[in-house]
């Protein structure tokens, strides 16, 4: 249905002349038709928008899970990260404890010499 110049302000002057509070849902097919049109514009929205909410809502919830565990993630990188940089000298620590404890040990007395720890 195409409405020329004058049909568009014929249909203007209408919905100007509207009583709004005489309006009864039951008698809407005798609306103007831009009211109508407006109407029809404002349910498809509200139902969109709640169809948007709902879908958003669950993928909100997924995004968040998503972003905590990132942060987990990320945390546990930047552990992993600052204990291989340190790994090297971990090892000569390591090493230097070592030749420690076999020097120490030949220091220590055998079990024949000590009658405690011979039982």
């Amino acid at each position: 249905m195409s409405l020329n110049r004058e049909q568009w302000a014929i249909e203007w002057q209408n919905l100007r002349d509207v009583d709004w509070r005489d309006l009864d849902v039951k008698e809407a097919g005798g609306w103007p038709l831009l009211l109508k049109g407006l109407c029809c514009c404002l349910a498809l929205l509200a139902a969109l928008s709640v169809m948007m909410w709902l879908v958003v809502s669950e993928q909100r919830e997924a995004f968040g899970a998503a972003q905590r565990e990132e942060v987990r993630l990320l945390s546990a990188y930047r552990s992993q990260a600052s204990e291989a940089a340190f790994l090297p000298e971990m090892r000569e620590q390591l090493a230097t404890l070592e030749e420690q404890m076999a020097r120490l040990r030949t220091m220590l007395p055998h079990r024949c010499r000590n009658p405690l720890v011979a039982r």
